[in-house]
């Protein structure tokens, strides 16, 4: 899930609690679903980052090795 789907989910959810279409508890539970979605979401985004940019430091080490 991305960060996105979990902005539109949450406009989603608001809505439907303002609207009267899902209790308190319901809304609350469903929030507090959204942040553990968030926080797995934006781990699994900084590892992306992280082996990228290992892979680009690799790559020019490799690459600075061979031309010496």
């Amino acid at each position: 899930m991305t960060l996105n789907d979990i902005e539109q989910m949450y406009h989603e959810y608001t809505g439907m609690y303002q609207t009267g279409a899902m209790s308190k508890d319901e809304y609350l539970n469903l929030l507090r679903g959204l942040e553990v979605e968030k926080a797995v979401s934006m781990n699994a985004e900084e590892m992306q980052k992280k082996e990228e940019l290992n892979q680009m430091v690799n790559a020019a080490i490799n690459i600075v090795s061979m031309a010496v």
